[in-house]
């Protein structure tokens, strides 16, 4: 709040005086005088005690404005209040920086893993080096639809630390958390019929991604006897590996193979229909059918006899 300018005595208007002065007596004196005399009251701390006397009634009405803005702030409907009534005051009293950029994400309505969500949110935030304190803030604005219901229910001031937050926001959320891969799961995949060993091994390798702690003598059992490439299968059990690049980068030089074997088999069956083609083509006719005209049976004929 400005504060108000002092002033001198010699600055205060000497009608103020003129009539401070005399009702001040008349208070302390005749017959019957409500004040004892005050004999260490000087003329300068008279002449001050008006403008004292104004500028604590200004901050007096100031105070009281403040306070009943925030009793009108707390019986406000819970609905119509902003996301930061959530936060405790130490977070409320933290400012946004100025160069804060709230992070570009989509936004989550409850409907998907909750854990991706948070993990995403924190990595951005994490590049500009906030504080856990602006992160309470950042959050609700990456949310909707029944996410963000859930946070505008949340009780008035009860988020203290994010590491809490987040936890009651994935504990809320479970249901929505996608079924974690197993062992089980990985061993269960088998290369189809018609299925390129390029294909399956993708499709192996999308599967691996979702386990968690893969032990690589289980990743490479599982593509040794779930795959159909005999070659690759011998190879495998022949010269075990260590990491999953190397059972990528060996499973790409049988799709080599694989693919090679495809393009010879595809080069080799168009030769032989050709050829067919060309010997049915140049056969000569049955010597009892040469000069002889081609006789040409009709529909008639044939249900006659």
């Amino acid at each position: 709040m400005e504060t108000l300018p002092t002033t001198t005595p010699s600055q205060v208007p000497v009608s103020l005086a003129s009539h401070s002065v005399p009702y001040f007596h008349s208070l302390t004196s005749g017959p019957n005088p409500r004040w004892g005399q005050p004999s260490w009251v000087s003329m300068p701390t008279l002449v001050e005690t008006p403008v004292l006397s104004l500028k604590q009634r200004l901050e007096d009405m100031m105070g009281r404005k403040i306070v009943e803005a925030m009793s009108k702030k707390s019986s406000m409907p819970q609905s119509m209040v902003l996301e930061e009534y959530h936060f405790s005051l130490e977070v409320m009293a933290v400012p946004l920086p100025r160069d804060f950029k709230q992070p570009k994400m989509e936004k989550y309505d409850g409907s998907s893993d909750p854990v991706h969500h948070l993990r995403t949110f924190v990595d951005l935030m994490r590049l500009q080096v906030t504080p856990d304190a602006i992160m309470y803030k950042a959050f609700p604005p990456t949310l909707r639809r029944k996410a963000m219901d859930w946070i505008a229910n949340l009780y008035p001031k009860s988020i203290h630390t994010f590491d809490d937050f987040s936890k009651n926001f994935a504990a809320q959320f479970a249901s929505s958390k996608r079924v974690k891969k197993t062992t089980i799961s990985l061993m269960q995949l088998t290369q189809d019929k018609d299925e390129l060993l390029k294909d399956f091994i993708a499709r192996f390798n999308r599967a691996t991604l979702g386990i968690k702690y893969l032990q690589m003598s289980v990743a490479v059992t599982a593509m040794m006897s779930r795959n159909r490439s005999c070659p690759f299968k011998m190879s495998l059990s022949k010269n075990p590996l260590d990491t999953m690049h190397e059972l990528l980068k060996r499973g790409d030089k049988y799709v080599d193979a694989e693919e090679a074997y495809l393009i010879t088999k595809s080069m080799k069956d168009r030769t032989e229909h050709k050829s067919t083609k060309r010997k049915t083509q140049d056969e000569p006719e049955p010597r009892n059918n040469r000069g002889k005209p081609t006789r040409r049976v009709s529909r008639a004929n044939v249900k006659k006899n």
